[in-house]
C-alpha cells in the first residue's frame, strides 16, 4: 500500500484503538513465560502500548514509574515491563543498560552502551580525519554535506529523535526543517519528527537527501522513493545524483545497536562521488555493512522530452561517458572515473589489447564475447547475447524447415521485458512466422529478443524484474536474447544504447538482413509515436506492434492458450498485489476499481513463467 494510505489507517486505527493495530496473542505470551517484557510508548503506532501489555499479562492497569525518565518498570506476576523511550542516541545507548539491569547483566550493558558511543565518535573522527588528508578540497571540515533523512514521503516527516545525532557523528550537519541550526554532537539530543510540506523541504534545499521511511526495507523505499519522482524530483540533491533510499527499518527506525551501522551508511551516502578518501576511510571500519547492503542511489531525474515507459537515461554535466569520448579522441588508453577515482581502461586500449579479456570491462568493444555465460548477467556492461541457441542459429518459424533459414531476408527484434505484454507479442509473431510457412502474409523471418536493464541494479525498470529471470525465459524458450545495460547519469542517450544493441544483432545475423523492431505495446498512443519518431524517423528502422489495438478479451484467450502463468511483479496500486497471477480475475476487478485491465496506464507488472510450461504450447507452435 501507498505511503498516503498507510498514513491515513496508521491515524485512523490509532485514533480509534491502538489494540487494533497490534493485538496481542496472549495464549502464546503465557506459553512464554517471560521474566521480562520489552515496550515502548514513544510511538503509538509502532508497537503494542504499556498499557495492552499489562493487560495481556495480568489485566492489571496499575503501574509505577521508576526514577529513570525514560523506563517504566512494572512488576506484574514476576514480570517487569520495560518501556524504553530514547529521544537522542545517548539515551539509546542508556537503555541497553536499562535492559541488561533488568537481565541481571549490568556489566554487559555497561560495555555494550561504552562501545557503542565509543564506535560513534570512531566513526566521525575517521571522517573528520579522511576529509583533512583528503587532496581534494572540494570538501572540508568547515563545508559539511547538509543531510536530510525523510521518515515518510506521502505526507513528508523529517527525521526526529536520534536520526539528527545519527547524521552527526556521519561528520555531517542534519537539517532539520524548521529549525536554524543542527543539534550539537555534543548532546545528540533530537527532537520529535514531524509532518513537513514539500515547499518545506525545497527550502531547506539539502545536499543530501536519505529516503528511509519508518519500518520499511530497501526494497520498499527504493520503489516508493521512485513513486514520488515527481516531488523528489525538484530538489537539488536528486539532480545532483545525491538522493539515496537506505533500509529505514534495519538501520534508522529501530533504537538499539544497529543504529551504528545507519551512522556509517549515512556517511558513506553523503560523500559518495564527493570525496572517496572519507568512503574508503568509512567502508574500513568493522561496523560497515557490506557493500551497498542497506542503501542505494536511486535516480528520479528523467529528460524533459522522456516518456515514463522510456528508460532513457539522466544526464550529468560531468559524466565518464564524455570523458571516454573525449580520451578516445586524443588517442588516450585510460581515462580517470569522477566518481570513484579509478583509472579505467577507453575503448582505444581494448582495441590494441586486440581480443576480449572475460572480465565485463566498462568499454569492450567485442560485446563481452570472452565473458563466461554464467557470468554475463552480473557483469557486462555493454550490449551482448545473454542467450544463444546451443547450435548458434536463429529462431525460425517453423523450426522444421531448414530451406527457410537458408532464404531467411529478414530479422524481427522484439523488446522483450519478461511480461504479459512482451510475451504476446511474442506469440503474435510466432502465429505470423506460422502463416507466412503456410504461404499468407509476408516471407519468413527469425525473431530475437531484446531487452534493457539497470546496469547497477541489473533490474529491468519498472517491471521490477531481474535480468537471470528474462534470461530463465530465453532459455526456456530457446530464443536468441541481446541484453543491454543502461548506464544511469552519463551523457549516452538511451537511443544510443539501442541503436549499438541493434548493430550487434545485425553483425551477428548478417548485414544482408532486414530489421524490424517490434514492440509489445497495446494503445498508449504517446509511447508509440516517442518510438515511431526516435527509432522509425530519427533511425529509419522498420517498426511493428503484433498487439496494437488488440481487444483486451483476445488477448485474454490468447494468454489462456499459452498455458503460462503471468504473476504480478511490480504494483501501484493497491488493487492489485505483488505475486498475484495474472488472469480474468484480476482482470476484471481492476475494471471494477477504475484500473487499466493489463496495467497498461503502469499500474501494475508481470512476469512470465514460460519455463513452467512446454515450450511448444507456450509459444504456440
Amino acid at each position: 500500500t501507498s505511503n498516503n494510505n498507510n498514513n491515513a489507517s496508521v491515524a485512523d486505527d490509532f485514533a480509534d484503538s491502538v489494540q487494533s493495530l497490534y493485538p496481542i496473542d496472549r495464549e502464546a505470551l503465557k506459553l512464554a513465560s517471560p521474566t521480562v517484557v520489552l515496550t515502548q510508548d514513544l510511538c503509538g503506532v509502532c508497537a503494542p502500548s504499556t498499557a495492552e501489555v499489562k493487560k495481556a499479562l495480568s489485566g492489571t492497569n496499575t503501574s509505577t514509574r521508576s526514577s529513570t525518565a525514560d523506563t517504566v518498570t512494572t512488576a506484574t506476576d514476576s514480570v517487569k515491563v520495560l518501556s524504553l523511550e530514547p529521544e537522542s542516541l545517548q539515551d539509546v545507548a542508556d537503555t541497553f543498560v536499562t535492559v541488561a539491569d533488568a537481565c541481571g547483566v549490568h556489566e554487559r550493558g555497561i560495555k555494550m552502551r561504552d562501545e557503542f558511543m565509543s564506535n560513534l565518535k570512531l566513526l566521525k573522527d575517521t571522517v573528520d580525519s579522511a576529509l583533512s588528508a583528503t587532496r581534494d578540497k572540494n570538501v572540508t571540515t568547515s563545508t559539511k554535506p547538509r543531510v536530510l533523512l525523510l521518515e515518510w514521503l506521502d505526507p513528508p516527516y523529517d527525521g526526529g529523535h536520534w536520526i539528527p545525532g545519527i547524521v552527526a557523528a556521519a561528520g555531517c550537519e542534519y537539517v532539520k526543517i524548521g529549525s536554524q541550526s543542527s543539534p550539537s554532537p555534543d548532546s545528540w539530543n533530537g527532537t520529535k519528527s514531524k509532518q513537513v510540506t514539500w515547499e518545506d523541504v525545497y527550502d531547506a534545499d539539502p545536499d543530501v537527501v536519505l529516503v528511509a521511511c519508518c519500518g520499511f526495507d530497501l526494497k520498499r523505499n527504493v520503489k516508493d522513493a521512485l513513486g514520488a519522482s515527481d516531488k523528489l524530483a525538484k530538489l537539488r540533491a536528486a539532480k545532483k545524483g545525491r538522493l539515496f533510499a537506505c533500509d529505514g527499518d534495519m538501520y534508522f527506525a529501530r533504537p538499539g545497536p544497529m543504529l551504528l551501522h545507519g551512522a556509517n551508511i549515512s556517511a558513506q551516502c553523503a560523500f559518495d562521488g564527493l570525496d572517496r578518501n572519507v568512503t574508503a576511510a568509512v567502508q574500513s571500519l568493522d561496523f560497515a555493512p557490506e557493500d551497498d547492503d542497506g542503501w542505494s542511489k536511486v535516480d528520479v531525474i528523467r529528460p524533459s522530452a522522456g516518456i515514463a515507459d522510456i528508460e532513457d537515461q539522466g544526464f550529468n554535466e560531468v559524466c565518464w561517458a564524455k570523458l571516454h569520448q573525449e580520451a578516445c579522441s586524443a588517442g588516450q588508453m585510460h581515462y580517470v572515473d569522477p566518481s570513484t577515482s579509478y583509472h579505467v581502461f577507453t575503448e582505444v586500449a581494448h582495441k590494441k589489447r586486440g581480443t576480449c579479456c572475460g572480465s565485463g570491462c566498462r568499454h569492450c568493444p567485442y560485446n563481452h564475447e570472452k565473458v563466461r555465460a554464467d557470468l554475463k548477467a552480473d557483469v557486462i556492461k555493454q550490449p551482448s547475447f545473454l542467450f544463444k541457441r546451443a547450435d548458434k542459429s536463429l529462431f525460425v518459424v517453423p523450426e522444421s524447415s531448414s530451406s527457410i533459414s537458408t532464404d531467411l531476408e529478414r530479422v524481427k527484434i522484439l523488446f522483450f521485458s519478461g511480461g504479459k505484454d512482451s510475451f504476446l507479442a511474442l506469440r503474435a509473431l510466432v502465429r505470423q512466422g506460422m502463416e507466412a510457412h503456410e504461404g499468407i502474409g509476408n516471407a519468413p523471418f527469425a525473431i530475437v529478443l531484446l531487452t534493457t536493464f539497470d546496469a547497477t541494479s541489473r533490474v529491468i525498470a519498472h517491471q521490477d524484474v531481474h535480468i537471470r529471470d528474462v534470461i530463465k525465459q530465453a532459455t526456456a524458450l530457446d530464443i536468441p536474447l541481446v541484453g543491454i545495460p543502461l548506464h544511469r547519469g552519463t551523457s549516452e542517450s538511451y537511443v544510443d544504447r539501442l541503436r549499438r544493441g541493434v548493430e550487434l544483432i545485425s553483425s551477428s545475423v548478417g548485414k544482408d538482413k532486414s530489421l524490424t523492431l517490434a514492440f509489445g505495446d497495446l494503445h498508449l498512443s504517446h509511447i508509440k509515436e516517442w518510438r515511431d519518431g526516435a527509432l522509425g524517423v530519427d533511425l529509419k528502422y522498420e517498426l511493428e506492434y503484433p498487439c496494437w489495438k488488440v481487444p483486451y478479451e483476445s488477448l485474454l484467450d490468447d494468454l489462456e492458450a499459452s498455458g503460462v502463468k503471468c504473476i504480478v511483479s511490480a504494483s501501484s496500486t493497491d488493487v492489485v498485489k505483488e505475486g498475484e497471477m495474472f488472469g480474468r480475475d484480476l482482470y476484471n476487478r481492476s475494471l471494477k476499481n477504475g484500473v487499466d485491465g493489463f496495467g497498461e496506464e503502469g499500474e501494475f507488472h508481470s512476469l512470465a513463467q514460460v519455463w513452467e510450461v512446454d515450450r511448444k504450447i507456450a509459444l504456440g507452435l
